[in-house]
């Protein structure tokens, strides 16, 4: 549901307050409320930002991990990804006012999949990739597949964490990991993660 009366900048949207603890997007202009995640989904957020975490820490690196903050993707765009990592110094200047970011990306964005598949596959990649965010992954654990019979693109059959690589302003190398193959990640090049191991306390 709509909660404005007009449609919005995204500097005004940071302006928006209402009286609940509702976490809200800018669509177009429009302010519309987050639904609320499944356990499962927020299961697969906090696993992996802990293993991004763990492996920040093990090599000493100048990152940091966030959840649901807000990014302008465009004049009357402003969306959460479900968890990014950025770098410190970056995060340090783009949020000293608030926790926003405008002007500078995160250097990896993740998005969960739940029912709002066709998004994270189709759209999402081109807001990201405008923005500039160098490497993008789909984590999609099929939980909400039984609702969509005829879904075809992507037709995957199993589980699956798919990363794709900024190159010339578009994500033109995907790569698609299931089971237990490791994750290869620009950002991350040895970390040790598999799908198996992402999906394990949800599937």
């Amino acid at each position: 549901m709509n909660q404005a009366t007009e449609l919005l900048t995204f500097e005004k949207f940071l302006e928006f307050e209402d009286d609940t603890d509702n976490l809200y997007e800018l669509v177009a202009g429009q302010v519309i409320p987050m639904s609320e995640p499944s356990g499962e989904h927020e299961s697969i957020v906090t696993f992996m930002t802990v293993e991004f975490e763990l492996e920040i820490r093990r090599l000493k690196l100048n990152l940091e991990t966030h959840s649901k903050t807000l990014c302008q993707l465009a004049p009357k765009d402003g969306r959460r990804p479900d968890i990014l990592v950025i770098d410190r110094d970056k995060w340090r200047r783009n949020t000293k006012v608030q926790a926003a970011l405008r002007d500078e990306p995160p250097e990896l964005v993740v998005e969960i999949v739940s029912t709002n598949w066709e998004e994270d596959y189709q759209k999402k990649p081109l807001w990201y990739a405008a923005f500039g965010v160098p490497e993008y992954w789909i984590v999609d654990p099929l939980l909400h597949i039984d609702r969509y019979p005829s879904r075809k693109n992507p037709a995957i059959a199993v589980p699956t964490v798919s990363v794709m690589l900024l190159k010339d302003g578009q994500y033109r190398v995907t790569k698609t990991f299931a089971e237990d193959r490791r994750i290869e990640s620009d950002l991350f090049p040895e970390l040790q993660l598999t799908p198996d191991r992402v999906f394990a306390t949800v599937i």
